[in-house]
Order: structure tokens, then C-alpha cells, then sequence
């Protein structure tokens, strides 16, 4: 029996010997395996932040995206760059008239907008509401002024567009042109472009009543007057920003009767002198959110449009970045 546990007491000490070393191993193996963890989320969580190419979400793990009109397009260009998918659901689109938007932001129906500077009233509202408005610049765009292609004049100063459209100035004449009576187009009032041609290009100036046309109908007579749509005649004048209105005349195309951009001042809206405010008018978009709404789905999404790669994404899209 002696000799049995003789044989055996060694091997039992090496058993033992191996447990407390596989334990020690594995202690300190998990204690910086979890530290190494611990900063490779660390890290992740900062790449999100700098806005890091390599780092994709789903539609679900974006914030609730508001827009305007002209920033829809920048926020599905943003979405499919996130996604990395092509196809965006019209949920993740949500478009809504400036005033719309900022009380839609106010009633908590979305996380952040990306539109124009709040008005005064959407500045009352959030004050009546108790909270602010935390703006950031992202993104610029020219607010352009456009003519048919065989109209003479080729540039305007800033006061001859004012007072085209105070109604002091009626014919082109008056600004090197030919003598014929200047018609000038205007958007509807409700439209986030006459918003800003008020606010960027007329200031505290008044505008013209604009023109009219009616519908008529056999029966009832004439139903209704509305302001008349850009008609690109040759002595019509019209506006809107950079990127609609290039979409709807393409100021590339070389067509007879086509519509040309003005210069402003003797400068041609484009990316540089957008950039570098040498143009004179120029629209700037914002992203807006609560003062008091934070969250981490909310803070990599701004921290990431702010990035380089944030900023391709602006200038892929047609806006200029900030």
C-alpha cells in the first residue's frame, strides 16, 4: 500500500502543479484580453466619432432625419454613405416645409433637421417650448438668378436685382440690356425660396407683387389667379437655388432658347466663390437639433458629417461643404 501511494504522490503533486498554472494563465489572459477589449471599443466608439469610412449602421441606427425640399437630396446621399445601401426607404426621407420642420423637431417627431437658419417664429416657438435650437453649419449653396440665353446681359450688381424686383428698375435697358420690359418671376410665398430671396437677397427691402396668370374654364369663367411660373421668355427673369434650378435647365446644355446663369457683381456662382463668399448670395444649411436632445446615435451622426468623409458626401451630393 506504501509503495502504491509512493507512486502515486508525485504524479498527484504535478496534477495539482498544472491546475494552479492553467488557473493563473487563464486569470491573467482574461484580465488584458478584457483591457484589450475594453480599448478596442474604445477606439471604435472614436473612429465612429472622426467619421471613419470603414463604419456602416443601418437605417435603424441613424437618428430621425428631417428635411427641406433642398436638403433631401443631401440627406439620401448621407443615408446611402452611412448604409452603404443604394436604396433608401422613403421612411428615412422625411420632407417637410421650414416651419413644419422646426415644430416637428419641437414636438419630438425627429431627431435633427437638416434645412435653413430658423426663422423668428421657429426661434419663439422653441422659446415657448422651454428649449433652444442647437445649430451647426454643414453645407452652402449659391441662390442664383437666371435669364433665357439670348438676353444681352450677362451679370447684375446686387443693387440692380433689388431694384428689379422693388420695381423700380421695369426695363432692361436700364441695366445694359435691350429696351424691353423686364418680367420678373417670383416663387410662391409659402416656398422656402421666396423665404430666402426675402432674407438673403432683399433684406428689408419690399418685393413687387409678382406676376399673374389665371385658369379659365368654359363654364364658371376665370377661377383663380396664381403667381406664374418661370417662362424663360426674352425678357423674363427668374431664380432659385443652385442645385433645383440647374436640375430643371441644365445651364451646362448648349440649346437654342436655353437658360443662362447670371453672374452677381462680376462673379460666377461656383464652387469657389460659394465657398469663399466672393458670391454674394449665398444659402447655408444647418444641422439642427434640441439643445437638450443627446445621444450617442445623435452625436456620431453630427461628429461624423462634420468629418472629411462627412464633407465628401456634401460635395458628392452638389452642395458645397463647409
Amino acid at each position: 500500500m506504501k509503495k502504491v501511494i509512493s507512486a502515486i504522490f508525485p504524479i498527484l503533486l504535478m496534477v495539482i502543479a498544472s491546475v494552479i498554472c492553467a488557473g493563473i494563465y487563464l486569470f491573467f489572459t482574461n484580465k488584458f484580453s478584457f483591457g484589450s477589449k475594453v480599448q478596442n471599443n474604445a477606439e471604435a466608439s472614436q473612429n465612429m466619432t472622426a467619421g471613419d469610412n470603414s463604419i456602416i449602421l443601418s437605417e435603424n441606427e441613424l437618428p430621425r432625419i428631417g428635411t427641406s425640399i433642398f436638403t433631401q437630396s443631401l440627406a439620401k446621399e448621407i443615408i446611402k454613405d452611412y448604409t452603404q445601401n443604394p436604396n433608401v426607404s422613403e421612411e428615412a426621407l422625411s420632407c417637410f416645409e421650414l416651419e413644419e420642420g422646426y415644430q416637428k423637431l419641437l414636438n419630438g417627431e425627429i431627431d435633427v433637421l437638416l434645412t435653413t437658419e430658423p426663422s423668428e417664429e421657429a426661434l419663439s416657438l422653441a422659446q415657448l417650448s422651454g428649449t433652444e435650437f442647437e445649430t451647426q453649419l454643414i453645407a452652402k449653396e449659391g441662390f442664383v438668378f437666371y435669364v433665357n440665353k439670348n438676353n444681352p446681359v450677362n451679370s447684375l450688381k446686387v443693387s440692380q436685382v433689388q431694384q428689379i424686383y422693388t420695381g423700380e428698375f421695369t426695363n432692361w435697358s436700364q441695366v445694359n440690356g435691350n429696351s424691353t420690359d423686364i418680367i420678373p418671376f417670383q416663387r410662391v410665398d409659402e416656398s422656402d425660396v421666396q423665404r430666402q430671396m426675402k432674407s438673403v437677397v432683399m433684406k428689408s427691402l419690399s418685393l413687387m407683387n409678382p406676376p399673374m396668370e389665371n385658369f379659365n374654364d368654359k363654364v364658371y369663367g376665370r377661377i383663380n389667379d396664381v403667381i406664374a411660373m418661370y417662362d424663360n421668355s426674352e425678357n423674363a427673369i427668374g431664380y432659385g437655388l443652385y442645385n433645383e434650378s440647374n436640375i430643371l435647365y441644365n445651364f451646362e446644355e448648349d440649346v437654342d432658347n436655353g437658360v443662362k446663369i447670371l453672374k452677381i457683381n462680376d462673379v460666377e456662382p461656383n464652387y469657389d466663390s460659394i465657398k469663399n463668399g466672393s458670391y454674394p448670395f449665398v444659402t447655408s444649411y444647418y444641422l439642427v437639433k434640441l439643445k437638450n436632445n443627446s445621444s450617442e446615435t445623435i452625436d456620431i451622426f453630427k461628429d461624423t458629417l462634420l468629418s472629411d468623409r462627412g464633407k465628401q458626401i456634401i460635395k458628392e451630393a452638389g452642395y458645397i461643404d463647409n
